[in-house]
């Protein structure tokens, strides 16, 4: 349990730009993280008609089964302090933080499939990176699911942007 709070914490510490420390507290009798962020990082953790949130939750769905064996949710708690005024667009690095993004990328793939070597990158900073996670035949049948694959998609987008970079993404099952 302990590695999937580990996760959810960076990818919450990356996505979140302007919460010190997000709140993530295990529910055990629904089985799912329940967290909190400032109401400024709100909008960019929900993400447009929900998606980030929704690919967060999938994906944790996922991870839950390999790693503990039941599946666990993600509940979003309204923030303590509201926010006021405009959104804030994220906010782009003058440079990629491709260290943060790789440690993003490869604790994502290990949660999910156990091998964090089936991703890679290629793209210079300042152009649009394209993202490959190929997926080992072995895992297809828990991989397939185009739910996961969509999760997948939006999240790497999500912290790609986060990380000062833009992304296209393939996913695909050898």
């Amino acid at each position: 349990m302990e590695k999937l709070k580990d996760l959810l914490k960076l990818i919450l510490m990356t996505i979140a730009q302007s919460t010190p420390v997000a709140k993530i507290e295990w529910d055990e009798e629904e089985s799912q993280f329940v967290i909190q962020v400032a109401g400024i990082d709100q909008g960019r953790l929900v993400g447009k008609n929900g998606a980030t949130i929704s690919a967060i939750n999938i994906m944790f769905w996922y991870a839950g089964l390999k790693r503990i064996q039941k599946t666990v949710g993600i509940r979003l708690l309204e923030p303590v302090t509201g926010h006021k005024g405009t959104a804030i667009p994220y906010m782009p690095k003058s440079k990629f933080d491709r260290e943060r993004f790789g440690w993003c990328m490869d604790s994502i793939i290990e949660a999910l499939v156990g091998d964090p070597n089936e991703w890679s990158m290629t793209g210079e900073d300042g152009m649009k990176h394209k993202v490959l996670i190929e997926l080992a035949p072995e895992t297809k049948d828990l991989t397939q699911d185009p739910d996961l694959t969509t999760a997948l998609e939006v999240l790497t987008k999500t912290i790609g942007r986060s990380c000062g970079g833009s992304m296209d993404v393939t996913v695909t099952h050898e």
